[in-house]
């Protein structure tokens, strides 16, 4: 995996995460926070989910180690999930603009949140926190269905298709 690779993949992420933003801002408050089960129990939770691993896979990248995530009651509503979100996209862009090849094929050692040594590749962290995000977008397709709304296409095939 090389840093051109690396950008295109964060370029679909965020090109699928603006589009289950957008369709989600189409819902009520109530709507946003209902309790519908799953891995997390609401469109809130499952978004709150993606953006704070976003956030824990880039503190990872840079060596920092947290030991939470963010916890989905700090967001009343989209409005306030998001603003911390581009904060952690503007993040994350600035570091894969500093990324070098040498850099993404370096080992990242880190301890997880239970506890446990683990020891990547930096480019497999990354190609792994696309694929997490993608496959809680997936739910959120789900969760849409259940309250009566439009899902939403995020697949790669769409994005491939725009370029």
């Amino acid at each position: 995996m090389n840093k051109s690779e690396i950008k295109f993949i964060y370029a679909y992420n965020k090109w699928a995460n603006d589009l289950i933003i957008k369709t989600v801002s189409k819902l009520s408050k109530e709507q946003f926070v209902k309790e519908i089960g799953g891995s997390f129990d609401s469109l809130r939770g499952t978004l709150t989910h993606i953006a704070s691993v976003e956030w824990l896979y880039i503190s990872r990248w840079k060596k920092i180690y947290p030991k939470e995530l963010w916890d989905p009651r700090e967001f009343p509503n989209l409005v306030s999930l998001v603003e911390k979100w581009k904060k952690v996209e503007e993040e994350r862009d600035l570091f894969i603009e500093q990324l070098t090849d040498d850099k993404l094929n370096s080992i990242i050692e880190y301890e997880s949140m239970e506890g446990t040594a683990k020891k990547y590749i930096l480019w497999q962290i990354m190609y792994h926190g696309v694929n997490h995000s993608t496959y809680h977008r997936g739910q959120i397709t789900s969760f849409l269905r259940q309250l009566g709304a439009e899902p939403v296409s995020t697949d790669f095939y769409k994005y491939l298709d725009l370029k």
